[in-house]
């Protein structure tokens, strides 16, 4: 369900039912899991500095040698975490924004005037970009539309999603499943289709409507995963 990596000699990938696998470079090994719920996302600030979050609202945390638990109020069930640095950790779920200040979990402030569902975080070493919608339920002018904030190391910044999109694409029950960014002026994420910020604007991919589950790349170098299992690579 999730993939992290510091080096092409330390992998982790997490999913259902507790799975925590490492890639040492050579082979992949099953991990001693803390948990049976499934593990939804996975981030790290160092080989010995790992953290994972669990549907059932677990922070599991690898210290380099073994996977435990760790000790901190729920705050309910986890979707995703990415952070800026070991002091500085993001983990989202429903509408919670949850921080790591190196010591502790909390909550950051909600979201001003909605109540968004965070399916994802993602971003780079100096900021952390959260997505996911804002159903009907919540009322957004026009009905349930994306939802997209970035945390910077001291606050959170909210609707910065697109608000406009061609005649032929709808916003409208679209969610922010995906994402990456290399920087505030270079960022992916998928709603019908594939989207980028170049910091001023939003533009639209010519890439295909598929449904795109996963994104990484460089500022040169994007890849993209889509359901069906294609794998696409933006063009240099």
């Amino acid at each position: 369900l999730a993939l992290w990596g510091s080096s092409e000699s330390n992998v982790w990938a997490v999913g259902a039912q507790g799975v925590l696998l490492h890639w040492d470079g050579t082979t992949w090994r099953d991990e001693p899991s803390p948990t049976s719920a499934d593990v939804k996302g996975v981030w790290g600030s160092a080989d010995r500095d790992v953290w994972a979050v669990d549907a059932d609202g677990r922070f599991l945390h690898f210290d380099g040698i073994k996977w435990s638990v760790w000790p901190t109020d729920s705050f309910g069930p986890l979707q995703s975490i990415w952070g800026r640095n070991a002091l500085d950790v993001v983990a989202v779920g429903g509408s919670n924004r949850i921080h790591f200040n190196g010591f502790q979990w909390s909550l950051l402030p909600p979201h001003p005037s909605e109540t968004p569902t965070y399916n994802v975080a993602f971003g780079n070493g100096s900021l952390v970009w959260i997505g996911g919608h804002v159903g009907w339920s919540a009322y957004k002018a026009g009905g349930a539309r994306p939802e997209l904030g970035r945390w910077n190391g001291i606050a959170m910044a909210d609707n910065l999603e697109p608000t406009m999109a061609p005649s032929n694409i709808s916003l409208t029950n679209s969610s922010i499943e995906a994402g990456w960014a290399s920087d505030e002026k270079d960022v992916w994420i998928f709603l019908s289709r594939l989207m980028h910020w170049n910091g001023t604007d939003w533009s639209y991919s010519a890439a295909g409507s598929a449904r795109v589950t996963a994104l990484w790349g460089t500022t040169r170098d994007v890849w993209a995963i889509a359901n069906g299992g294609q794998i696409m690579r933006k063009g240099r």
